[in-house]
């Protein structure tokens, strides 16, 4: 038993979590341990496993060493597998203040030797075993205002090892959605998907040049109660730009989402550092990264890093998305080929966008590409594929390009407003040769 605490003579004691983790003032050889009977209740939490981030999910900040703040404060839980708060500039850091009374479970929670400089008033925290607690805490605790407990609550590096995992495994899906930026507003960013449960978003190397600016405006459409992953790949420095998120359901229809579970997550697989730039609303996941932040900002969205150090305030947000098994497709939403019969009979094939199609058993794709003179399609894609096409008078058989991937296996998009033009080309042809012949 850590020995500062029998100094102080008394702590609290939450007898019951129930009572909301604030407990009585008793003697100091009755210091709450963390045991079997009370770890889910201080958890918060019985089964981790049904959430895609397990333990992480439950928390507003979740870091895997230490924790620093110079300011501003977090209004929900946080946990560290280091130490908290080393940071002097804050005596009274706070934490949990949009969590409701009552509620039984930890906010604070580390895994290292210090807990200091926190409001403790009507709080839980758990510290590892021997852990050094500042005096203000202690004092606190001394007068039954707060409850302490001793023991190892979370498994940092299990479960960090399990968000690396997932960080992967989100960034090898395809994507599903499409992006739009704004030539004109070049903050203006639409992202469209059609996933009921995940849509992804890998960005390529020039969009992510643009991430790393200075604000973003997106308007995100997708349906209500699903979640959107934009993969943000690349080792090193990462800057987090302040942004604001508006949100459309599958029918154009504006809507809010619950501001305590914004469904954005930022996902970081390789980066080793990030910095938020302001504020900004979603959750990041960055397992790997050093994170800071200035003061000045607010995060509506949960941070899971490997440390943090800075002034910027954290939100009472979490990214709950419970795990299933997610099978993402990349995203059709016209026939990658149209085929329109010309006024001289023959037929000719008009690429549309980089969608797959299955045509009498084979798999073929063409690429968004403009219609060349001799009422063939061109493009500079590499991959190939071999495809028959009829209509009531002659056939002929055309090779296209197919655009599923890149070399590299990422998904490609066509172009939708160049695909529904050649569609519109390929009806009008169509209704040409029709009156043709009734002539």
């Amino acid at each position: 038993m850590n020995k500062r605490f029998v100094r102080m003579g008394s702590i609290c004691l939450a007898a019951a979590a129930a009572l909301g983790c604030v407990g009585m003032s008793v003697s100091a050889d009755a210091v709450q341990s963390v045991t079997d009977s009370n770890r889910d209740v201080l958890l918060g939490i019985s089964d981790p496993d049904q959430y895609l981030l397990g333990v992480a999910s439950q928390f507003s900040v979740f870091v895997q060493n230490d924790f620093t703040a110079y300011g501003s404060d977090c209004e929900g839980r946080l946990a560290a597998g280091g130490n908290a708060n080393l940071g002097d500039v804050t005596p009274n850091y706070s934490v949990g203040a949009k969590i409701e009374d009552g509620l039984s479970y930890a906010q604070v929670i580390i895994g290292g030797d210090t807990l200091k400089n926190f409001l403790p008033e009507g709080k839980c925290f758990v510290v590892a075993d021997g852990a050094s607690v500042s005096d203000n805490i202690l004092s606190y605790a001394d007068e039954g205002q707060c409850s302490i407990y001793e023991g190892e609550l979370i498994d940092f590096d299990q479960e960090f090892a399990r968000l690396r995992s997932v960080s992967k495994k989100l960034a090898s899906y395809p994507s599903n959605t499409t992006l739009e930026i704004d030539t004109d507003y070049a903050d203006g960013w639409t992202i469209t998907g059609s996933d009921k449960e995940l849509n992804i978003l890998t960005l390529t190397d020039e969009q992510v040049k643009a991430f790393n600016d200075d604000y973003i405006e997106y308007r995100i459409q997708i349906p209500k109660g699903s979640y959107l992953v934009i993969n943000v790949e690349g080792s090193g420095n990462i800057d987090m730009p302040a942004n604001s998120l508006n949100f459309y359901d599958e029918n154009g229809e504006s809507y809010t989402p619950d501001v305590t579970q914004i469904p954005v997550l930022y996902n970081l697989p390789d980066a080793t550092s990030l910095k938020y730039l302001g504020s900004i609303s979603g959750s990041t996941l960055a397992p790997n990264a050093d994170a800071s932040g200035d003061e000045g900002g607010h995060i509506a969205g949960a941070t899971f890093a490997k440390s943090f150090e800075g002034g910027i305030e954290f939100g009472y947000t979490f990214f709950n998305l419970k795990d299933t098994e997610f099978t993402p497709v990349e995203t059709t939403t016209t026939p990658a080929t149209t085929v329109a019969p010309s006024v001289d009979g023959t037929t000719t094939t008009i690429a549309t966008t980089g969608d797959s199609l299955e045509e009498s058993g084979e798999n073929t794709s063409t690429t968004g590409d403009s219609l060349e003179d001799d009422g063939t399609s061109t493009s500079t894609s590499t991959s190939t594929s071999t495809s028959t096409t009829s209509t009531d008078t002659s056939s002929t058989e055309t090779t296209t390009t197919g655009s599923g991937s890149d070399a590299d296996g990422s998904p490609e998009t066509g172009d939708p407003i160049q695909g529904g033009i050649f569609v519109a080309v390929g009806v009008s042809l169509m209704t040409m040769t029709l009156l043709r012949k009734k002539k």
